[in-house]
């Protein structure tokens, strides 16, 4: 397969810290990953939305390949705000609509899990004294997209925390019953 288009992310944080979900993320340039991930694509002739997660040896600098996810997520929320709107362009490629198709990002927003990341700060990375409560506070300070809050469209943050309020209750209800 021949992508359209293509960006590059950074895992910044996760939780759990070792081999978690990603808590806190950003797109970067990198010709090397883009290199391999353009090989791999070519090599099993992929066609549609894929996201390859490498892993890069801090000893030898090599990258080897952990997955891949032949689907959309949660990085497309990011790559949107940042220019570049992968089920868009899917959508247009598809249905062989006229469409200008990025190419360039930016690196400035960051996308985050603030549930994820304060429990990624205040159970693993704070007692393990690798990040002070300052470090932590000044990197949230960037611009952002959130895993479900927005200005723009409230309700899915409303509903997040109705059902965890409702959850939560009945984890604490339940063993009380028994």
């Amino acid at each position: 397969g021949v992508p359209l288009t293509w960006y590059v992310g950074r895992k910044i944080r996760t939780y759990p810290t070792r081999a978690g979900e990603s808590s806190y993320i950003e797109l970067i340039y990198d010709d090397e990953v883009v290199r391999h991930g353009l090989d791999i694509i070519r090599k099993l002739a992929v066609v549609g939305p894929v996201k390859i997660d490498f892993k890069k040896d801090a000893v030898k600098s090599e990258y080897y390949l952990l997955e891949l996810n032949l689907r959309f997520n949660l990085w497309n929320h990011l790559g949107t705000a940042c220019g570049i709107n992968l089920p868009q362009v899917a959508y247009h490629d598809i249905c062989d609509l006229d469409y200008r198709i990025a190419h360039e990002y930016s690196t400035g927003t960051r996308w985050i899990n603030f549930v994820l990341d304060a429990k990624a700060y205040f159970t693993e990375l704070r007692p393990a004294g690798l990040m002070g409560f300052g470090t932590w506070l000044r990197s949230l300070m960037t611009p952002k997209v959130c895993h479900v809050f927005s200005w723009r469209d409230p309700y899915p943050f409303v509903y997040f925390c109705i059902t965890r309020v409702i959850h939560k209750g009945r984890e604490t209800i339940s063993p009380r019953i028994r």
